[in-house]
């Protein structure tokens, strides 16, 4: 089983890959829940997935904001999945620190997996400007993300058992 780190719990001392899961909190299906079990199924072991859902009741935006930035930098790779809103938030605009957090993803030139749900707002951007930073698969399910995933752990380790 592939660990999962949740907000705040401070972050260890790195000895393997981590994956950060980016994506929308407020509005959105609890769908980080998810991914170690289905990573597992499609044969991804040996990663350690930084999950932003707080594991206790919530923190406070800035402890929150600060573990995000800090699991953003300590991540080899970050998966981006924005899944169709499941219930509206009056006063938010649905993905909007999402949106944020992946174009300083893509400036900062972190190792993006994007993947965008079908009836997002502002999904023509985000995929624009993602292509602009070099993204060239943007995945329309989880799935997708996950698979993509998979290759590039494989082309991680690969590459460190090179000479």
């Amino acid at each position: 089983m592939n660990p999962v780190i949740k907000s705040p719990t401070p972050l260890p001392e790195k000895t393997g890959l981590t994956v950060f899961l980016a994506g929308p909190m407020k509005g959105a299906p609890k769908w980080q829940r998810t991914v170690p079990k289905l990573a597992e199924s499609l044969g991804i072991d040996g990663v350690t997935f930084l999950n932003p859902y707080p594991c206790q009741r919530w923190v406070g935006w800035k402890k929150q904001v600060d573990w995000e930035s800090a699991a953003l930098a300590y991540a080899d790779i970050v998966l981006f999945w924005i899944p169709n809103q499941a219930e509206v938030v009056e006063g938010r605009d649905y993905a909007q620190t999402t949106r944020m957090e992946l174009l300083e993803s893509l400036a900062l030139g972190r190792k993006v997996i994007l993947g965008i749900d079908t009836d997002i707002h502002a999904a023509d951007y985000m995929r624009y400007k993602a292509r602009h930073y070099g993204v060239t698969h943007i995945h329309k399910t989880l799935e997708g993300c996950l698979k993509e995933l998979k290759e590039e752990l494989m082309d991680i380790v690969d590459n460190l058992m090179r000479p």
